[in-house]
């Protein structure tokens, strides 16, 4: 039988202590436990370590010399157990991220840029997609989803309901009339901005909460938030967004909203798969996450 590490390091712990007791207190174990590991050391060297007496222990010359020959081990495995134990307790490393393209706007960007400056540390690689199918294989440490998500093996962390918005230009709504109900907009000019949530249509509920599906008259598709928005400042139709996305236009007055009562919000998770023990930087920003999303701001 080999001498075990623990005995080594109890042997030593009791010369620097000066006591099985107090070797016992240190190393946090019992008396008896520290005084049998020296004794294991002794049985299988064959010889005496310590000189015991009433008052007091003394090292044998046998024990001396084990105490030089394992003291750098044992120096080196607690230096190597600190440097470890401090780099679980750093925010470090890289994290691969996926966010939807129609997330990829101010509040997203500040958050990323508070983790980076906090901690700079860690690295970030951010991809726009709206695919929750093989995180895993695909190396992504968290993707943001919105929507609801279907049965999964993946963790999912609710992080907001995002409000959203019916929206065109003062002068467009003046030309061609305020919508009373969803169903005028078939009359209408609209922008529609795909993605995962809408498909070729766009979800309303009616006062009861049953939901409306209307298919309006698209005059223009296109997968850029920002170009729908932006045709619809210019007074080129009706369109969809993010109430965050359009909030500034607003209150500027370049926008005006209107079928508030018809829309309802859309669930924002962050979604990562499941590990034992999530990485510190992974923690750190579901935290800033969680911050940025649960802002009065971001539902204005």
């Amino acid at each position: 039988m080999k001498a075990r590490f623990d005995q080594w390091l109890s042997f030593r712990t009791v010369v620097k202590r000066g006591s099985f007791a107090a070797a016992a207190e240190s190393l946090e174990l019992s008396r008896a436990l520290v005084s049998g590991h020296v004794r294991q050391l002794e049985e299988h060297y064959g010889v005496r370590l310590l000189n015991r007496t009433t008052r007091r222990l003394s090292l044998t010359d046998e024990g001396q010399r084990l105490l030089e020959r394992i003291a750098p081990l044992l120096d080196e495995a607690e230096s190597t157990e600190k440097q470890m134990q401090d780099l679980a307790n750093e925010i470090r490393g890289t994290l691969r991220i996926q966010v939807p393209a129609v997330l990829d706007a101010e509040p997203l960007h500040h958050c990323l840029a508070k983790l980076m400056l906090q901690h700079p540390g860690v690295k970030l690689e951010v991809l726009i997609g709206e695919s929750i199918d093989d995180l895993v294989g695909r190396g992504i440490d968290l993707a943001l989803y919105i929507g609801t998500l279907e049965d999964s093996s993946m963790v999912c962390r609710p992080l907001c309901q995002l409000e959203t918005k019916l929206v065109a230009s003062p002068t467009y709504w003046q030309q061609a009339g305020i919508p009373s109900q969803v169903s005028d907009l078939s009359q209408h000019r609209c922008i529609h901005y795909r993605h995962c949530l809408t498909g070729h249509n766009w979800d309303f509920l009616d006062q009861d909460g049953q939901p409306i599906l209307v298919k309006p008259n698209f005059v223009m598709e296109t997968d850029s938030e920002t170009m729908a928005l932006r045709l619809a400042k210019s007074g080129v139709g009706v369109t969809t967004a993010l109430a965050f996305l359009c909030q500034q236009a607003l209150a500027q007055g370049t926008l005006e909203a209107h079928l508030d009562c018809y829309l309802h919000p859309v669930p924002l998770s962050a979604v990562y798969p499941a590990k034992h023990n999530k990485p510190l930087r992974l923690q750190r920003l579901l935290e800033l996450l969680a911050e940025t999303f649960t802002n009065p701001m971001i539902h204005r």
